[in-house]
């Protein structure tokens, strides 16, 4: 499959203007796009590898590239608010998807720590409803700059919902490099969601905290020092 890289130089121009780091990580990187882009069976682009025992491996559902939808929207109900935080983007198409279908979200985050990975969502999709909406952050590269990524959603976080969700298929490429940044990103984001104001000045640990993990995640609903009810999956 050829990609347009028309994509890709439209897909700059937006980055720059809306996401200047994230920009210059790309402009930055020295290394090459990961993987191969291919058509899936549905006609939109996969991402395909060999893994390590020489089986290939897809970024998306090779029949349907929408599927890996459902298991997000499971996770994060229709009239969700608060901050959503992708660890791993893929291509690209679950988080516009998330914008558009849950649309009570105030913020929501993209870390993608693979530049490679990144470079060919670049080259395979038009992202304008990606990069240009407001409530969008994103951030490129295994470094990401966590404190300029959640300052502005540092309210929402402490007021709302918190969703950490895994593009698990990004894990089986670079698995270290994924768990590091999640684990990262997690602790950060949950530090601050953990610790709601209330009048007086009194602090009370009261979060919702989304988990899309590879076997068991967890969703641990509104509590009160205590946890009230786990789903295991």
């Amino acid at each position: 499959m050829d990609p347009n890289d028309n994509y890709f130089a439209k897909n700059m121009e937006l980055l720059k203007e809306h996401h200047p780091v994230a920009w210059q990580a790309v402009i930055d990187y020295s290394g090459e796009p990961v993987g191969e882009l291919v058509p899936a069976a549905d006609g939109l682009p996969n991402l395909r590898w060999s893994g390590e025992d020489g089986r290939e491996i897809f970024l998306h559902d090779p029949n349907d590239t929408a599927h890996e939808l459902f298991s997000y929207y499971a996770l994060v109900h229709k009239k969700a608010t608060g901050v959503a935080m992708f660890v791993g983007m893929g291509l690209g198409y679950t988080p516009p998807a998330m914008l558009k279908d849950r649309p009570g979200l105030r913020h929501l985050a993209v870390f993608e720590p693979d530049i490679g990975i990144f470079i060919q969502a670049l080259r395979a999709r038009d992202l304008r409803d990606l990069f240009t909406d407001p409530r969008v952050a994103i951030a490129v590269g295994p470094e990401p700059d966590l404190t300029a990524i959640l300052q502005p959603m540092t309210m929402a976080l402490q007021l709302e919902s918190l969703y950490v969700l895994k593009h698990t298929p990004c894990f089986k490429y670079a698995p270290e490099l994924y768990r590091r940044v999640h684990d990262e990103v997690y602790a950060r984001a949950n530090a601050s969601n953990m610790q709601r104001p209330f009048p007086g000045g009194k602090d009370r640990m009261d979060s919702a905290r989304y988990i899309n993990g590879a076997s068991s995640p967890v969703i641990t609903l509104p509590k009160v020092g205590m946890i009230l009810k786990e789903y295991q999956w």
